[in-house]
């Protein structure tokens, strides 16, 4: 039970890279706001954002501005993070003491499930030791009944259940997630409740265009399209590229409905029909910048 001065909010991390507390449920249908990271608290607690360094800094929620549930607004991780130059913030994870296991994945393709252990007294801990020029790009509660999956830029998506790899401490690497090409890198990690009606969302375009900017094509399939493959194999593929398009820039695979946003903020229509697992995307009159989930 809270306390008298406590209120259950949920702390969110948005695209823009913006923190935001929210008190009460989400709504569906955000104004423009795709979500990064969500986490179900309370006001007088600690939550966790993880980096691409691998590293979670403890932010408490009673500092975070709060917002209508409807139209996020928010204040720069920055302002609560110091961040290392390059570093990005790329989710919110409980930092509580029954806080679930996490999962993690790499550019480089690795994977790694984290036992849960928050250190007393540090505002600043690593949750993967990362080899170098690695990067972490995806984090999820990752359970053994979810499976985790790996999007990649030479458009190959592979999903295997959480199971299979075993969690680790903090100081652990991880171990292989999925088998990439020596030019290409993971553009996404998730892990996904098999249950759910869960959809693979892909946006290809030029390797050399700026993320959000230029022409690019998007595709919205079912997860069921893709069968299950054993860690460190290469997947299958996801999105068959035509002229102008040499990688997947961007993707997301989760429960509907997925958001999308332009570099400007604004909302982005997705196509509704469900392609075939191996078709073209559509083209859009609107650069895609980013792209998420619901929420929670």
């Amino acid at each position: 039970p809270l306390e008298d001065d406590q209120v259950e909010c949920r702390a969110v991390l948005t695209a823009r890279g913006e923190l935001v507390r929210v008190d009460g449920a989400l709504k569906q249908e955000l104004s423009g706001s795709v979500i990064r990271g969500c986490v179900l608290t309370n006001s007088r607690s600690d939550l966790g954002v993880v980096t691409s360094a691998g590293r979670v800094h403890r932010v408490n929620a009673v500092e975070l501005p709060n917002s209508t549930p409807d139209k996020l607004s928010g204040a720069p991780v920055s302002e609560y993070c110091t961040l290392e130059k390059g570093e990005t913030a790329i989710g919110l994870v409980s930092v509580s003491d029954d806080q679930p296991i996490l999962g993690l994945g790499t550019a480089n393709g690795v994977v790694k499930r984290v036992t849960p252990d928050v250190p007393a007294g540090k505002n600043v801990w690593e949750i993967i030791n990362l080899n170098a020029g690695d990067e972490v790009v995806g984090v999820a509660v990752a359970d053994d009944e979810s499976d985790l999956v790996f999007v990649t830029s030479d458009a190959s998506l592979l999903h295997f259940p959480a199971a299979k790899v075993r969690p680790q401490g903090r100081a652990a690497g991880g171990v292989a997630g999925i088998k990439i090409g020596a030019d290409a890198h993971v553009v996404f990690f998730g892990a996904v409740n098999t249950n759910d009606d869960n959809v693979a969302v892909t946006v290809a375009g030029s390797l050399g265009q700026l993320r959000g900017t230029g022409a690019s094509s998007v595709k919205v399939s079912a997860l069921g399209e893709f069968p299950a493959k054993g860690r460190a194999t290469g997947g299958v593929r996801c999105q068959r590229l035509v002229k102008g398009e040499d990688a997947l820039l961007q993707a997301w695979v989760g429960p509907a409905p997925v958001h999308a946003e332009s570099s400007g903020g604004r909302a982005v229509q997705l196509p509704e029909e469900r392609a075939k697992r191996d078709a073209s995307g559509n083209k859009l009159k609107t650069s895609i910048a980013a792209l998420g989930g619901p929420g929670q």
